[in-house]
């Protein structure tokens, strides 16, 4: 689905890179050449695997700084690239950590606004409006606890968000 959406929006030039920055190699670092001993990958694998920590207070940090971030936007409190970064933040840390507490759909849907900001030219009230709809759906799959676009609901909320930056693209282009 992500995919489905990234190439459509291929079709316009970046106006901006969610910018990825990769930390320091500090854990390597730490135990040094020559790799990591293969029980201990097994055990962060395994821990990976069994995480069963309440994904929802940690998202709702994300959801609350988007919300200033928009209110802010709204208010023109921040303009351009601030006010993208101010979007970008939290969507990054969502999609990230999504796929990790067993939401991959968190993942795919913050990933197709990340494509989306990258791609418009400016905040205008209805990109606002596309954004506080992928929002207001990441919040309803966290809390009707959807974790993938693999059954009937997951797909529908998807398709729908796709079509909603689609919509926007037919009407505006690249704003």
């Amino acid at each position: 689905m992500t995919d489905d959406i990234a190439s459509f929006l291929g079709e316009f030039e970046k106006q901006r890179e969610a910018e990825i920055i990769i930390p320091p190699n500090t854990l390597q670092e730490k135990v040094g050449m020559g790799g990591i001993d293969p029980v201990m990958l097994q055990r962060a694998e395994d821990f990976l695997k069994s995480n069963n920590q309440d994904f929802q207070p940690i998202a709702d940090t994300y959801f609350d700084l988007l919300d200033k971030s928009i209110q802010r936007i709204l208010k023109e409190e921040i303009i351009g690239d601030e006010a993208f970064e101010a979007l970008l933040y939290p969507l990054v840390q969502l999609k990230a950590h999504g796929t990790m507490f067993k939401y991959p759909i968190v993942t795919e849907i913050s990933g197709m606004l990340i494509n989306f900001l990258e791609v418009i030219k400016s905040l205008d009230k209805d990109a606002a409006d596309v954004i506080l709809a992928h929002k207001m759906t990441l919040q309803a799959v966290l809390s009707r606890q959807i974790k993938t676009d693999k059954d009937e609901e997951g797909r529908a909320l998807t398709e729908a968000l796709k079509n909603a930056c689609m919509r926007y693209f037919q009407t505006y282009g690249q704003s």
